[in-house]
């Protein structure tokens, strides 16, 4: 897909800009906030990390050595090609995740029945999953329940993340979290569909600065909570429609679903939240325009039915 909004390439635009706001604010106070908060959420999701050992018992020695063994060529692979710019970038978007993660389990930013899983290093790195969001539904039984992945980023490869995405409905498999680990599973689950949430500079710095200070209740109001919801229902709309006008049904329906359950906890969420300025956040506007391009694309290809 071409064409989108922020030049011609996203991604550099929004890092180039990011350097550019970080040398006016003041680079060593930035850097020091980001490092203090890098270290704390490199230490919860750890904690939060689905451990694949927990799965020998289920999938056998021979296979967890053979995952493990995928994801230290992966981590190796990326330890040397990536740039320092990338890796900046990165941790960035490991602040921002252990935030979302937080929030979701502990202020509940997606409700009441929603759960933050920390997807396992082989889901993570080889699927693309960096959270697994667990929805209960609490008119069914304890076992029912909806999940979906979340890629989270920092103005690194957004268009890329969301084309794949768009290719994986195409070929009719959203591939597959492997190690999904809850109170009451344990095992592989296909077909969950996916999303990609980000935040910008500003934003982040002032959810980063709440973050270390402990100030939940600031948080808990924050309009990252309903930026990221805007950014899940925009998303799971119009891969759902795109699903369905390629034939893709039944991975339509798993959109779809989760998205009824979003759009519910939107609405109680931005009941008292009227005046939230969704194109501030840069990487929210790249998202926003992705999917204008995909209803138009959606649009076409229910024309020609």
């Amino acid at each position: 897909m071409k064409n989108h909004m922020l030049n011609s390439n996203p991604e550099n635009y929004l890092m180039n800009k990011e350097r550019h706001q970080g040398s006016e604010k003041g680079k060593q106070e930035q850097e020091k906030l980001f490092e203090a908060a890098y270290l704390k959420a490199v230490d919860l999701l750890s904690g939060e990390r689905i451990d694949m050992d927990k799965f020998k018992d289920l999938y056998g020695d021979k296979i967890i050595t053979k995952d493990m063994n995928e994801v230290k060529k992966m981590q190796d692979r990326y330890e040397k090609t990536d740039t320092p710019e990338r890796k900046k970038m990165q941790k960035y978007a490991v602040v921002f995740e252990a935030i979302v993660h937080d929030m979701i389990d502990m202020n509940g930013w997606l409700g009441d029945n929603a759960m933050a899983k920390k997807a396992s290093l082989y889901d993570d790195l080889k699927n693309g999953v960096d959270e697994i969001i667990k929805f209960t539904e609490p008119k069914t039984s304890a076992t029912s329940y909806l999940a979906l992945g979340v890629d989270v980023t920092f103005g690194n490869d957004i268009i890329k993340k969301m084309d794949r995405i768009k290719t994986q409905i195409e070929k009719g498999d959203m591939g597959v979290i492997k190690y999904l680990l809850t109170n009451n599973y344990r095992g592989e689950m296909r077909n969950v569909p996916r999303v990609v949430i980000g935040a910008d500079m500003k934003n982040l710095e002032e959810i980063t600065k709440l973050w270390l200070d402990g100030k939940r209740r600031a948080l808990a109001q924050h309009q990252v909570k309903l930026i990221i919801l805007d950014q899940m229902i925009i998303q799971l709309m119009n891969f759902s429609r795109y699903a369905e006008n390629v034939g893709q049904h039944l991975i339509a329906d798993s959109f779809n679903r989760v998205l009824k359950i979003v759009e519910k906890i939107y609405d109680k969420e931005s009941e008292e939240e009227k005046n939230i300025n969704f194109n501030q956040d840069r990487v929210n506007q790249a998202i926003d325009k992705y999917c204008e391009d995909l209803e138009k694309e959606n649009l076409k290809l229910e024309t020609k039915k």
